[in-house]
């Protein structure tokens, strides 16, 4: 009974500040630095994530080594992304993304079932160099004449797209920007920033410490339904930063049917 109290009592000093900042983008109500026309051939737009968060001190008889720390704390973490890409002739496009993600977390992101802030990245020691998140090549094979609006974005430039089609993707990238994507959690930059988004998921996905890894996915697209299937690498140890490229031996894959 004491430990709920001390785990109530915890959560009623812990609160947390997000400020999102993008530019870039095509949407009515996007608020960008820089023109976005339907037509143009390139895209470059950028995102900044500021999370700060605090706790007051609390009573902890059962503190350990990785327990949230009962003296007060303050946490600042820093994300940022440049989004990049160019249509190239025959329906392709080369997309390639640079990030850095630094500051901490929490008691070094520790203590909580379902720590609060995805963007902290739990391996210090990689530090807050600027990494290639992603660099894939998008290639849309028309399957009909007839078209529909889309809206560009980092990663699909195309104004309109066929109404049946074949999307082929290849490079580094993260596997949840394409798979189980939904209106409310799917980006943790964008929406919930709640751990468990990632590790209690409705699935799995290979991953680096950071998210991302080197697959190809191939999707079939008409107006009433699609399918897409992906093949991945996997991390040499869980999470970890170095990804296995003995296909044989270690891989991931995906299918998902959408309606």
């Amino acid at each position: 009974m004491r430990l709920k109290n001390n785990r109530a009592r915890m959560r009623s000093f812990l609160s947390v500040l997000s400020i999102l900042i993008i530019f870039g983008g095509t949407s009515p109500t996007a608020q960008t630095m820089f023109p976005h026309p339907d037509d143009s051939r390139w895209w470059l737009s950028g995102q900044v994530n500021l999370i700060s968060q605090a706790h007051g001190s609390f009573t902890s008889p059962y503190e350990g080594d990785n327990s949230l720390r009962p003296g007060r704390e303050q946490a600042l973490s820093r994300l940022w992304t440049i989004y990049t890409g160019v249509k190239l002739p025959g329906h392709t496009e080369l997309l390639f993304d640079i990030e850095s993600a630094g500051g901490r977390g929490l008691s070094d992101a520790l203590g909580l079932a379902g720590f609060t802030n995805l963007d902290v990245v739990r391996n210090p020691s990689l530090g807050a160099a600027p990494y290639i998140a992603r660099a894939m090549v998008h290639t849309i094979i028309p399957l009909s004449s007839t078209t529909m609006a889309a809206t560009p974005n980092p990663l699909s430039l195309a104004s309109r797209l066929p109404d049946r089609r074949i999307e082929i993707r290849a490079g580094k990238l993260g596997m949840a920007d394409f798979f189980d994507v939904n209106a409310a959690g799917s980006d943790s930059h964008l929406q919930f920033t709640n751990w468990t988004v990632d590790n209690n998921g409705a699935y799995d996905y290979a991953a680096d410490t950071r998210g991302y890894t080197y697959a190809a996915i191939v999707e079939y697209d008409t107006p009433r339904w699609s399918i897409r299937v992906g093949e991945a690498l996997m991390p040499t140890v869980a999470n970890g930063i170095d990804m296995d490229w003995h296909i044989s031996r270690a891989r991931a894959e995906n299918l998902e049917l959408e309606l």
